[in-house]
């Protein structure tokens, strides 16, 4: 239903928790497909904090096709006609898509996130890993919680258990 392009970038969201425009933004030096890590700057995020992203199982073999096209003149990874995309490249198909699906609420591509954060949860996912990986991990936290380190082997395994067979897939449509 999903135009062909938009289909790595709803998986991303999907089996990662990102926020739109950090997908977007990826460039292929972000992401270590041997480390099975995607790892965003300061200036990537919403926070403006580092921060690293399990990459799921399922996902692997997604961004390993993703990852072999290459444009001339752009490091981004995600492209739509040798060009990186954008929030309003991406309404106009979401849009259709979710029509095409007949759901109601119809969803924003935001609540992939929420969907996300859902999932993590329900699989048993550590609070403190999940915020982490969501980028929530300084938000209300006092000093004491700030100071633990997760390492890249903990965000691995958690995500290694990550499941999103729990029932029917529900996508999880805020505020409504």
């Amino acid at each position: 239903m999903a135009p062909v392009w938009l289909k790595p970038i709803l998986w991303t969201a999907f089996y990662t928790g990102m926020r739109r425009g950090e997908i977007l933004g990826l460039s292929h030096s972000q992401i270590n497909l041997s480390r099975r890590m995607i790892l965003l700057g300061p200036k990537d995020t919403k926070e403006g904090h580092w921060k690293r992203v399990p990459i799921h199982m399922e996902l692997l073999p997604i961004l390993d096709k993703v990852l072999r096209v290459q444009s001339l003149g752009t490091d981004h990874v995600f492209l739509v006609k040798d060009q990186p995309p954008n929030k309003h490249s991406l309404k106009n198909p979401w849009l259709k898509a979710v029509r095409l699906m007949k759901l109601d609420p119809r969803p924003r591509f935001h609540d992939l996130r929420h969907t996300w954060k859902t999932n993590a949860r329900r699989s048993g996912m550590d609070p403190e890993i999940r915020e982490a990986i969501m980028g929530h991990w300084y938000r209300g936290r006092n000093v004491n919680e700030r100071y633990g380190r997760i390492s890249e082997k903990e965000l691995l395994q958690a995500i290694d258990l990550f499941t999103v067979d729990h029932g029917e897939t529900e996508i999880v449509v805020a505020g409504r």
